[in-house]
């Protein structure tokens, strides 16, 4: 009998045990793209509870990116294979968001940078902070922040070598070689909740837990929520261009660092970063600076270069559009787009390819105001089916006027013109709504 007790008892114990484990699940955030890091504090019913804080710089990104170079990345997203963008800040409310298990900030008992005794230590690029620019708050105006419960430990997910240089634009460089993480994952031990939920905090405080207790959503009434399956993605893909300069992480750190120090002069060894443009056999990286022509390195000024007191920037950030009150970094981009159909014509509407092309689009209006990752696939797809429409429409019509002996061509011109501009800003639109390319930026940590 007793040795009937004492297997009942071992049992229940296993069985204990299996089922808070179960409870007890573990979570890993992969951050990828030009992040740059915090670490603060938020209250919770009166006890400070540590936070890490990744704000996105949102100059490095657009929706409209007509840029043959790749400077801008894609739109922050969260993901666990489906996801949703974030939305951005408009004029009335700032892009604040805190990523809750069950609640905001959960005292995880976690500090960073502590990295996994489990992987090989991986240094991340970290700058000295000051009262100015740690005040991450402050950036949501016009940047995407995601405050984040405190990691027990992360680990690389990818490094790569960068090096930089000086304010004077010298060769040879300030500080570097050195590696750094170009992704990092965030490891949680306990996360019990089956779903991660954004929240949106309220301005201008964010400094309590219940300023953050608004359920984030998109136009579309859907909740920006997401199920854990033990992995998150959080990330700022990279633009879809096979151009070996590396734009993206150029301009990017460029924006980057303008945010954390508009006047350049608190990193003044980190004025110009220069990723290697490939590793040898050792995985030491190879610089174009090394050689005596470095075309990329030349471009730098253009890449990184933006006075604002004169309103003099790169031509690739005049390409971007203002989207001040919009939230939804794609709806503006498609409402535009929408703009440049064709009024009603009769002879037009008579064409099966313009039929097909403007059934295609409302297909894609349809769509509109949803940040869901799956949506906005559509959403370029059916943009790319109306693109195709409509350049077989104006093979049509070029034949048709070839065959014609009308005398008025410059209105034939004006018209296929027209049309290839709408048929070109339906390709810029299915080719923004791409999930992107691995990114090679390296994040920031701010201490």
């Amino acid at each position: 009998m007793k040795k009937h007790l004492f297997l009942a008892m071992l049992l229940a114990s296993v069985l204990g045990l299996s089922a808070l484990a179960a409870a007890q699940k573990q979570l890993d955030i992969k951050l990828e793209g030009p992040w740059i890091l915090f670490t603060g504090t938020m209250d919770a019913n009166g006890t400070l509870v540590p936070v890490l804080v990744a704000v996105a710089p949102l100059g490095a990104t657009d929706t409209e990116p007509i840029d043959e170079e790749g400077h801008f990345h894609h739109s922050p997203q969260l993901s666990s294979g489906n996801g949703f963008y974030l939305p951005k800040p408009s004029s009335s409310s700032p892009a604040i968001f805190c990523l809750a298990f069950d609640r905001c900030a959960p005292d995880t008992k976690g500090t960073f940078p502590t990295p996994d005794p489990n992987y090989t230590p991986e240094g991340i690029l970290t700058l000295t902070g000051n009262k100015a620019n740690k005040q991450w708050r402050s950036y949501g105006a016009q940047n995407d922040v995601v405050i984040l419960p405190m990691p027990t430990y992360y680990h690389a997910d990818g490094v790569w070598p960068i090096q930089f240089h000086g304010p004077k634009h010298d060769p040879g460089p300030s500080y570097g070689p050195e590696m750094d993480t170009i992704g990092l994952v965030l490891h949680y031990d306990k996360v019990q909740a089956t779903r991660l939920r954004l929240y949106t905090c309220a301005s201008p405080a964010q400094s309590v837990i219940t300023d953050c207790k608004v359920e984030a959503q998109d136009d579309k009434k859907n909740l920006i929520e997401v199920t854990n399956t033990g992995t998150l993605r959080l990330e700022m893909r990279a633009p879809d261009t096979t151009d070996n300069c590396d734009h993206h992480v150029r301009y990017g750190f460029h924006q980057m660092l303008t945010l954390l120090d508009p006047s350049y002069a608190n990193y003044t060894n980190y004025r110009y970063i220069e990723p290697a443009q490939g590793m040898d056999i050792k995985d030491n990286g190879i610089f174009e600076t090394s050689a005596s022509n470095h075309p990329c390195f030349d471009d730098d000024p253009d890449d990184q270069d933006d006075n604002r007191s004169t309103s003099t920037f790169h031509p690739a950030v005049m390409t971007q559009e203002s989207t001040a009150n919009e939230t939804n970094p794609f709806t503006e981009a498609l409402d535009r787009v929408n703009a440049q159909w064709p009024s009603r014509d009769p002879k037009l509407n008579d064409e099966q390819s313009f039929k097909a092309a403007r059934k295609a689009f409302n297909q894609a209006l349809a769509l509109e105001g949803s940040l869901r990752i799956s949506d906005v696939t559509r959403m370029g797809a059916f943009a790319e089916l109306s693109a195709n429409q409509i350049g077989i429409l104006i093979a049509e019509l070029q034949l048709q006027f070839a065959q014609s002996k009308s005398k008025d061509r410059n209105m034939e011109i004006d018209e296929v013109y027209k049309l290839d501009k709408l048929r070109r800003a339906l390709k810029a639109f299915a080719n923004a709504t791409k999930n992107g390319a691995d990114c090679r930026a390296a994040q920031v940590l701010v201490q």
